[in-house]
């Protein structure tokens, strides 16, 4: 699924991320997504390992996997629950943030903010998004690195319907 315990290079992360049937995506080091003009048209691209440099960020492009990325301490507070538990990564100083689901059916993207504007929880799935995955580095936060926190946990399938359920239900309740 996403890289385990650090994986080495960024290229080894690549290999890893393929044999799990996922699509890696490059990612310029400084950046949190495909934002060159060369970019253009990543998602329609089958990225190899030897498309990877040491150093350079790394995502997964969100196919065929779902990402649940809780924005704010009120939605990471409530990790486990409305949807089952799963595999979770993000930034070392917040490793529970975004929790992983293999999709049964089409789940929407999903944006869901507060009244003041700010972000409570995404849901990321479908062609066109990505999530940075371990052993990129965020450039938003002082290059902190991606860790992946429950590597020995598998990623829970979920239904299309129970995942968007629960991903509104955390932002009703943040």
């Amino acid at each position: 699924m996403l890289p385990r315990k650090y994986v080495g290079s960024t290229p080894e992360a690549a290999r890893y991320i393929i044999s799990e049937g996922l699509q890696p995506v490059p990612v310029q080091r400084g950046h949190k997504g495909p934002n060159r003009l060369e970019d253009k048209g990543w998602q329609d691209k089958t990225w190899t390992a030897d498309d990877f440099r040491p150093g350079m960020n790394i995502g997964v492009h969100h196919a065929n996997v779902a990402a649940v990325d809780r924005d704010c301490d009120e939605a990471r507070a409530l990790v486990g629950k409305f949807l089952p538990h799963t595999r979770m990564s993000g930034r070392r100083s917040e490793p529970r943030s975004h929790a992983w689901y293999r999709v049964e059916g089409d789940a929407p993207f999903l944006q869901l903010k507060g009244t003041t504007g700010k972000m409570i929880v995404e849901l990321r799935y479908g062609h066109g998004k990505q999530t940075l995955v371990p052993p990129s580095r965020n450039p938003d936060h002082n290059d902190e690195p991606y860790v992946t926190y429950n590597e020995d946990t598998t990623v829970a399938t979920v239904s299309a319907e129970e995942l968007e359920r629960g991903v509104r239900l955390t932002a009703a309740c943040a």
